[in-house]
């Protein structure tokens, strides 16, 4: 498809119009809806004092509300006219600016106590109006974008209401289809993209359970007593009934829902908008220093006041970062390309035969999705996306120094020979796999290192040293990204130590004079440099590129020991040198060749045959698992008190649930079964006696407490087994019949590694058929 001009509307001119046929009018946003009027900038009414306990819900959300906007008009920049570019380096600087509030003066819209249970349940609220459930291939979105606009959009800011979003929340809640996810999510994506795309932005984030991207180091704050403490304020309910409702149900949002709706109220709060609930979350998670944590619980209040029905249900499943509707990344960027393209071929949508559109559909969610991977910021990507569109996508989002690239990952082997046989006629470098923390060292071109994790936080704070040497072995000054494995190593000798000696290490704010666990950082791969992205490149020109612009400095910074042949005895004893020298096997990389399935390009995020792991187990015949504890049955006899045995899940990236997969009792210390019953004790807030909402796929399996997923656990088994009982790959292998690994043992807790970076359903599944082809 050729690129389009975009306009300013968002919309794209093109015309594949049949000769003779009547073409249909583009049809823009002013065209459907009259034109905006200027927003008013009242001088708010003088602040409340002192929070007065016997004020009105609606007097203290007005406090709150006057506040925000004061805020809001002395820091907002001028607006920028709707075809201004920004240009690319600006975007990560300070893309929240991109979501601002009106500053319009609230209504008081005062209610009887009478009316106060029937407001709740308002017609502002939601009750599942079905509005955005239709297919946009066979009926004109145009009228289902009016009736929504309609209902859900604000008077006075002319923007979506936050029960439009909760609506959809609640019909995506209903399904487990992920086509109909994708389907409600499209549609409402694509009503935005018509009737408010500034309020696009926020709805993508709050819809993934987020409110940046981890690298923003972005975190709300909000523990479960002070949300407790919150809900009892707002709703006046005491701590006993408050921890009834926690046992009944489990879920913040539910807990909150049921403290509500008998809550009496004078008068009811302004509407709240998309935009204003996510610039609320902002504020909370940018609320430090002094007063902080006061200020946090205010906030949590306003929303809790301000919310009505469905709404508080899904603010209150926000503010613990408990949403869990199966909008997971994989989902979302399918939904905003499908939506995108709706949007951006408006004019000629229903000229296209099924296939057509289906392969068009695929090839825009593959741009969408290289492009994320490379730059994984929806702030970035929606702009970018309401600028250029897709067709122009790729071209103005690339892999660029201070944003962490999604890592490729490694597919799985059964051995040396199974190895072997997969890569026949392909060149190949085996390398040792180190036991360290993985990581991206990015340089800017002004010098400036940060480092990120496996998971894209930043943690340059933690390796001073790293930063030092890295300076240290640069030949001479460039922008770069490389990637390697930070090794805890005793640098007199040269030995490398455990990962756990690394793990002792403090997390913030670390001086060089305060370290005493050394590292080494072993590179194996250069993403960037000086101003070109090497991803397109072979291995072995990645490699000759990172050789050209560093040096190497003995255990400090070194390129990982290396064995390039495919002679199997050789590589016998390289894997046993690995095992050796600590690490934990191999990585076998096939270095050139323009086979797409066995490639030797860098592919952000996937899985390829283009790296194999090869990896030294206690049973020969079981790789080791990354496995989430999601539950735990209370021990017995000399295990009493304890949690004993622990239920184990793999991670479903599809739908973002974790699936049982087995019960683990073996290689825990006591020390560590004090440590973990202490960890998710129902007191901790870590824990429920009902399912975690939405998170957790059981089965037939019912453990007696519920863990929230949080760690990573490395376990290692005899066999995987076909189980009735657990919900593991389920439909992968079988339909009726999910996974399950006999005898599991416990070996490391993998603190590099967060709960979306466990082992996968279809790598459990893929472990089972080499299992059974063995």
């Amino acid at each position: 498809m050729p690129p389009k001009k975009r306009m300013k509307n968002g919309s794209s001119l093109k015309s594949t119009s049949k000769k003779g046929e009547k073409s249909r009018n583009i049809i823009t946003i002013q065209d459907l809806f009259s034109k905006r009027e200027a927003q008013l900038t009242d001088t708010p009414n003088k602040l409340l004092t002192d929070h007065d306990q016997s004020a009105s819900d609606y007097a203290y959300a007005l406090k709150l509300q006057q506040l925000f906007d004061s805020e809001n008009q002395a820091t907002a920049p001028e607006k920028l006219p709707k075809d201004v570019i920004i240009p690319e380096e600006e975007y990560h600087t300070d893309t929240f600016n991109v979501v601002k509030e009106s500053n319009d003066k609230p209504k008081e819209n005062l209610v009887t106590s009478e009316e106060c249970k029937a407001s709740f349940f308002s017609t502002d609220s939601v009750n599942k109006d079905s509005t955005i459930d239709y297919d946009a291939l066979q009926k004109d979105p145009l009228t289902y974008v009016k009736s929504c606009r309609a209902r859900f959009v604000s008077k006075d800011t002319k923007s979506f209401s936050y029960s439009s979003l909760a609506n959809t929340f609640s019909l995506i809640s209903s399904t487990k289809s992920r086509i109909r996810i994708v389907t409600l999510l499209t549609n409402f994506l694509l009503t935005l993209l018509y009737a408010d795309p500034d309020s696009l932005i926020a709805t993508v984030w709050l819809c993934t359970n987020s409110i940046a991207p981890n690298f923003y180091g972005k975190n709300l704050g909000v523990g479960p007593a002070m949300y407790s403490k919150a809900l009892k304020e707002v709703c006046g309910i005491t701590a006993s009934a408050l921890k009834n409702l926690w046992n009944k149900y489990g879920d913040p949002g539910d807990v909150a829902f049921e403290a509500k709706v008998s809550v009496r109220t004078l008068s009811r709060p302004e509407p709240l908008t998309i935009k204003k609930v996510y610039s609320t979350l902002l504020k909370i998670a940018d609320s430090n220093g002094n007063g902080a944590q006061n200020r946090k619980l205010e906030l949590t209040k306003f929303l809790l006041i301000s919310s009505n029905a469905e709404e508080v249900r899904y603010i209150g499943r926000s503010i613990m970062q408990n949403l869990r509707i199966g909008a997971v990344q994989n989902t979302m960027l399918a939904s905003l390309s499908k939506a995108f393209f709706i949007f951006d071929n408006q004019n000629e949508i229903f000229n296209f035969n099924s296939d057509s559109l289906q392969q068009q559909f695929r090839q825009g969610e593959e741009i969408v999705k290289q492009s994320f991977f490379q730059v994984p910021d929806y702030n970035i990507l929606v702009a970018t996306l309401l600028r250029e569109g897709i067709e122009n996508l790729k071209d103005n989002m690339s892999i660029r120094p201070g944003i962490p690239v999604k890592p490729m990952l490694g597919s799985i082997t059964k051995n040396l020979q199974h190895m072997l046989e997969r890569l026949t006629d392909h060149n190949f470098s085996c390398e040792f796999k180190y036991d360290g923390q993985r990581a991206q060292i990015h340089c800017d071109r002004l010098g400036n290192i940060k480092i990120f994790s496996r998971h894209l936080e930043e943690i340059t704070g933690r390796f001073p040293d790293v930063i030092e040497v890295a300076q240290l072995a640069l030949k001479h000054s460039c922008d770069f990204i490389i990637e390697g494995e930070l090794v805890a190593i005793d640098k007199s000798n040269g030995q490398i130590l455990d990962f756990q000696k690394l793990s002792t290490r403090e997390r913030k704010k670390v001086t060089v004079a305060d370290i005493t666990i050394d590292v080494c950082v072993f590179v194996f791969d250069i993403m960037f440099c000086d101003g070109k992205s090497c991803l397109q490149m072979p291995l072995i020109e990645r490699r000759r590129m990172f050789f050209e612009h560093f040096n190497l400095i003995p255990n400090r910074f070194q390129f990982v020991s290396s064995l390039e042949t495919n002679e199997e005895q050789s590589i016998q004893e390289f894997f046993s040198l690995a095992i050796t020298n600590k690490c934990e096997g191999l990585m076998v990389k096939v270095l050139n060749g323009t086979n797409s399935k066995f490639p030797s390009t860098y592919e952000p995020d996937k899985r390829g045959e283009g790296w194999i792991k090869v990896k030294q187990d206690y049973d020969d015949e079981f790789e080791s698992l990354d496995l989430v504890p999601i539950g735990a049955w209370y021990g017995n006899g000399r295990k009493a008190g304890w949690f004993s045995p622990i239920l184990l899940a793999v991670y479903n990236p599809d739908t973002g649930a974790y699936e049982a997969v087995c019960k683990c009792m073996s290689g825990f210390s006591d020390q560590f079964y004090k440590e973990l019953t202490q960890k998710y004790s129902l007191e901790s807030g870590n824990s429920s006696l009902k399912p975690i909402y939405n998170f957790c796929e059981t089965g037939k399996v019912t453990p007696q407490i519920y863990f929230a997923p949080q760690e990573v656990w490395e376990i290692k088994g005899a066999q995987i087994t076909s189980s009735p009982a657990y919900k593991a790959a389920l439909g992968l292998i079988q339909d009726d019949r999910g996974l399950s690994i006999r005898f599991p043992r416990f070996i490391r807790v993998r603190s590099d590694k967060g709960p979306e970076d466990a082992s996968t359903n279809s790598i459990l599944a893929d472990m089972y058929m080499k299992q059974l082809n063995t």
